[in-house]
């Protein structure tokens, strides 16, 4: 397993493409929604982001989102981070200290500058903020959030920092591999509770394609179970 996260981990980095309870059948047929599920599966890949940002990946419109991950909140499938302006992830999915290291991660700029920085060893903080077209003074405050997270690592070069990659994501990868495979078994439980019958048509190290069904109602979703590697992909779960 430790094998392929870390190869999955290196093909992302290389680009390679509790709330309300609601009665059963309104569950059923809320949660089988493509649009919901389209909500869901971005917050599972993407944990810790906003409803601008979901929307951003998405391609929905933000008032959309907004709704939805309300529905989700009151279906007991995601739930808003304490201390964070709207910011959300799936019920079961991290731990304390996958919040702490992914948060620093969330939003598209982010990403840009963790990939910016993994791809050219050494750039300096204006570099990075040149190519992930982010301002400087939002480039460095990213950039220190990820060091204090133990995702990068800064050396002083004369009047510079400079900035590179730290084992700190792999690492995180591979200790978050067994407990993935646990939120996929709490997912399955959780839906099965309404009457929704999940089965796994695929499972890779970052993610697992899932058929549900309900009666006569059928739909997939494709649910990230490694975000220490689905966060660095764009929308390509869609």
């Amino acid at each position: 397993m430790a094998r392929r996260v870390g190869a999955a981990l290196r093909d992302a980095l290389s680009g390679k493409r509790a709330g309300r309870p609601m009665a059963d059948g309104k569950v059923r047929g809320t949660l089988l929604s493509p649009w919901r599920l389209r909500v869901f599966s971005a917050v599972t890949h993407h944990p810790c982001m906003g409803s601008g940002e979901i929307s951003s990946i998405s391609g929905m419109a933000p008032h959309s989102v907004r709704w939805h991950l309300r529905m989700l909140e009151e279906q007991g499938l995601v739930a808003p981070l304490p201390g964070t302006r709207g910011r959300y992830a799936a019920t079961g999915q991290l731990r304390d200290e996958d919040r702490l290291r992914l948060e620093p991660m969330a939003g598209q700029g982010a990403r840009r500058l963790f990939l910016a920085v993994a791809g050219s060893p050494g750039m300096t903080t204006g570099d990075a903020a040149e190519a992930a077209k982010a301002t400087r003074q939002a480039a460095a405050s990213k950039l220190k959030g990820m060091a204090r997270a133990g995702l990068l690592y800064s050396v002083r070069d004369g009047k510079v920092l400079r900035h590179f990659q730290s084992e700190g994501m792999l690492r995180a990868a591979e200790d978050y591999s067994a407990h993935g495979r646990k939120y996929l078994d709490f997912f399955v439980h959780k839906v099965a509770e309404s009457g929704i019958s999940a089965r796994a048509s695929q499972v890779t190290a970052a993610w697992a394609q899932l058929e549900l069904s309900a009666g006569r109602r059928k739909t997939t979703v494709r649910l990230g179970i490694n975000p220490y590697i689905t966060i660095l992909k764009d929308n390509n779960y869609m």
